[in-house]
């Protein structure tokens, strides 16, 4: 059984700020200076780059319409919902999270569900639209779908016979009198294990 456990972005960085900013009449008028957005962006640590990279293509791609001050925050996504249940008003604008806390942060009326619903589907695969929904509402936007497992062992001591079973993988450790090595402390990699 595979588990795919998706990051995603939220907003895919504020397009709802764009969308209602302003009453219509007040577009029509004459403005020289571009709207203030001021947004705080939460991520992970190991996703800076990424997460920069994502916010300098929306500046870019949406230069001019406002002016835009958006600051990234390392906020580790295993802390995410307790950091906004533990107070929405003081938690980012946007976030990536796990998809395990979704229920949760819709649950507590941290998430708006998604409009654009066909747009989403159709630029992603369906098991990450699947994890962005709750009762096939769409919560959150897809960001990745990276997690991986792997086994790295010495050929030299386990057969690929041996290499596809845990019992085949320990009977080998034990003959050559090696160690068989998993992170057991957290749930994310005990997982692989089930």
């Amino acid at each position: 059984m595979e588990r795919r456990i998706c990051r995603l972005l939220l907003g895919l960085l504020c397009t709802w700020a764009l969308a209602g900013c302003r009453p219509e009449e007040e577009v029509l008028l004459e403005n020289t200076e571009p709207e203030k957005v001021q947004l705080v962006v939460w991520g992970a640590e190991e996703d800076t780059e990424l997460m920069n990279q994502i916010i300098e293509s929306f500046q870019m791609e949406h230069q001019g319409e406002a002016d835009f001050h958006i600051l990234y925050e390392v906020q580790g996504e295993s802390q995410c919902k307790d950091a906004l249940i533990g107070g929405l008003e003081d938690g980012a604008d946007v976030f990536t999270f796990a998809d395990d806390q979704l229920n949760a942060l819709a649950a507590a009326g941290a998430l708006d569900p998604i409009k654009n619903i066909d747009a989403i589907r159709s630029r992603n695969l369906s098991g990450a639209v699947e994890a962005a929904s709750v009762n096939d509402q769409l919560y959150a936007y897809p960001l990745t779908t990276d997690n991986g497992y792997f086994l790295y062992y010495n050929k030299q001591y386990i057969t690929e016979e041996q290499v596809k079973t845990l019992d085949g993988i320990l009977e080998a450790a034990a003959a050559n009198e090696k160690l068989f090595i998993m992170d057991w402390s957290s749930a994310w990699y005990v997982y692989s294990f089930l």
